[in-house]
């Protein structure tokens, strides 16, 4: 299309110059006869009105006047026979080209001249003209279609990632509202385990002292254990010496009655003797007694330290297994303590990555809110789009070929 126009240009250039060549000459022809004819027809007209004005020094002045007006009006008549009636014509089809009415026949072209080139050559374009916009009006149009299609594409485009857009802020701040929640769980959680860490180190405390009173406690029961054992010991040392001190009151009694049996047979001269013998004899017997409570007291002793060493040892045995426990405890507590200590740096760490995905959801919502003004100038600018597609129809449409 493009080629047609550039060689309508190049040829109406040469035409311009072939229509102002022939015009120069048809002007000077025009002219050449106008004065040939103005001449005799002013001589003729002047005497005619000779006969009835009385003219007189000014004949020659009139006369003059009276041939620019013949000359006038001769030049008229022919340029308007040979060119003005031509030229509004074609100035005719130029206002309806002007107005986008292609709808033209042709021209009807006799005269031999440029102003019959002119005119074959205005036909010529119109002509083209009619092509070129038929082939224009069709590109044009399809163009028109293609973008309306994909003005409305690009609309239903927009409306659709606005509607996800809207979906997407709702799910994020959806998000960021159980981050929040999260966020403060994880502080309230934090300051739960931090204070049960330093319970568990209190306890841990409690219990190590517990530990050490219970390690007394062992020391003291061993001791007494140690004590009770010496205490039998001794008993069984004091219970061989009262089976002495019962073995040296039996012999003495049994001597005393040898003595009271010699005293007798002494007669007088042994009673004397007699009395010293019962004396001894009561004194063994006594012992005798004696040693005997002391032996149950022994035995008795002995007997409640057997129980006493055997609840002692029970109490040690326990006393061990207390130990055991409380180790056990402390050992546990140890580890909750560790657990604790572990517990509060995940959930630390928890929270600061809550932290961070909260911030960067409101960088996804801020992304999401320019997305959002991104599609609205999408919908905007294929409104407008669309706008100027009905434009550009509306300016095809009013070409008529």
């Amino acid at each position: 299309m493009q080629e047609n126009i550039d060689e309508n240009m190049n040829v109406a250039e040469k035409l311009d110059d072939e229509v102002k060549f022939g015009l120069g000459l048809k002007f000077g022809f025009v002219a050449l006869i106008a004065i040939l004819v103005s001449a005799p027809l002013g001589q003729l007209l002047t005497s005619f009105l000779s006969n009835f004005i009385n003219l007189g020094d000014n004949v020659v002045y009139f006369r003059n006047i009276v041939d620019v007006i013949i000359l006038i009006i001769v030049l008229q008549i022919l340029l308007n026979k040979l060119i003005v009636s031509k030229v509004k014509k074609l100035i005719k089809v130029m206002d309806r080209i002007e107005q986008g009415q292609l709808d033209l026949s042709e021209l009807d072209v006799k005269a031999k001249d440029e102003m019959g080139v002119l005119t074959r050559k205005t036909n010529s374009m119109v002509n083209q003209l009619q092509e070129d916009v038929k082939v224009m009006m069709t590109e044009v149009k399809d163009s028109v279609s293609d973008l309306s299609a994909y003005s409305e594409e690009l609309s239903a485009s927009a409306e659709e990632g606005n509607a996800t857009i809207e979906n997407t802020n709702q799910l994020i701040e959806n998000i960021s509202g159980n981050i929040q929640q999260i966020s403060a769980s994880s502080q309230e959680v934090n300051s739960f385990a931090q204070e049960s860490a330093s319970q568990t180190e209190a306890g841990g405390e409690k219990i190590d002292t517990t530990l050490a009173t219970m390690n007394q406690i062992s020391n003291s029961v061993n001791k007494a254990v140690e004590v009770i054992k010496g205490l039998e010991s001794n008993s069984q040392e004091i219970g061989k010496i009262v089976d002495l001190i019962t073995d040296i009151a039996e012999q003495t009694n049994l001597l005393a009655l040898n003595a009271a049996i010699e005293a007798a047979r002494a007669g007088e001269a042994g009673q004397g003797f007699a009395v010293v013998a019962d004396e001894i004899r009561d004194l063994a017997e006594q012992t005798n007694q004696a040693t005997a409570d002391i032996s149950g007291l022994i035995t008795n002793t002995q007997s409640q330290a057997d129980k006493g060493l055997e609840v002692v040892e029970k109490v040690e045995s326990e006393v061990d297994a207390g130990q055991n426990v409380v180790k056990e405890a402390g050992e546990m507590f140890y580890s909750l303590k560790e657990n604790n200590t572990q517990t509060a740096q995940q959930i630390k760490q928890t929270a600061e990555a809550a932290q961070k995905l909260a911030h960067d959801s409101d960088e996804v919502n801020r992304s999401a809110h320019d997305i959002e003004s991104v599609s609205n100038d999408i919908a905007t600018s294929s409104q407008e789009l669309a706008e100027m597609a009905q434009d550009l129809r509306a300016v095809v449409d009013k070409f008529e070929v």
